[in-house]
């Protein structure tokens, strides 16, 4: 049996045309229909399955590929838009879940999400913010009770047992480039905000009183940062 594949000619999402240089592919297990309307294995689109996934076995293969290009000038433009309302009461509503398993005790390297921002190799700059990861917390323009605890930004490490052999293990890892340029011209953190003793920024000259401190990594040596529990 043979299989062609489609391409599409036109933007109204009916006109296609066949190419005929492909003669045979294989057609994975998808369906657009998903799971149902009550499916929790992928209810509006599945591919492939948790016990028989589909297989990217070749070096550098990538399993979903999308290349999209803008020339808008103003407003905001989307590779992608994902949104969840989530209205019920209890629920831990996630967006976007994103998952890596190490199952070879010699796996390189590993991420949940790689972000690149990069500019061109010739032109290409900004003229406001740039950032790889964006965590955009909007707290409503209200007077409300919160409830909760709200982050711009969370990193958790999560152990799911007492016993672990793991060595350098942090909850966030800052690094810049050593031996390049960028790493003389890079700050470790930016804070920035109004300066004042109600503030979260507040410049003083006095020694405060130092009563704990952070352990931290710096360059690969245990360091201890102090901090005081009142301004001096």
């Amino acid at each position: 049996m043979k299989w062609y594949r489609f391409l599409k000619s036109s933007d109204d999402g009916t006109t296609v045309t066949v190419d005929p240089s492909v003669t045979s592919f294989v057609i994975p297990k998808i369906s657009l229909a998903g799971d149902g309307t009550t499916g929790t294995t992928g209810t509006a689109i599945k591919i492939g399955t948790s016990s028989v996934p589909i297989a990217i076995n070749t070096a550098g293969q990538r399993g979903i590929n999308t290349f999209f290009s803008s020339t808008a000038t103003s407003d905001t433009t989307y590779g992608m838009y994902l949104r969840l309302d989530a209205t019920g009461a209890g629920v831990e509503a996630i967006a976007g879940r994103f998952k890596t398993t190490i199952s070879s005790d010699t796996t390189g390297q590993a991420y949940g999400i790689h972000a690149t921002v990069e500019p061109g190799a010739t032109t290409g700059k900004i003229t406001g913010q740039c950032a790889a990861v964006l965590g955009n917390l909007v707290m409503a323009d209200r007077a409300f009770g919160a409830g909760g605890t709200y982050y711009g930004v969370l990193a958790q490490v999560y152990a799911a047992g007492n016993v672990m052999t793991a060595g350098n293990i942090s909850c966030l890892g800052i690094s810049c480039i050593a031996g390049t340029e960028i790493d003389k011209v890079c700050y470790a953190i930016n804070f920035s905000g109004t300066d004042s003793a109600s503030s979260m920024i507040y410049t003083r000259t006095a020694a405060p009183t130092i009563t704990g401190h952070v352990r931290v990594l710096i360059n690969g040596a245990v360091r201890y940062m102090p901090f005081a529990t009142t301004l001096p």
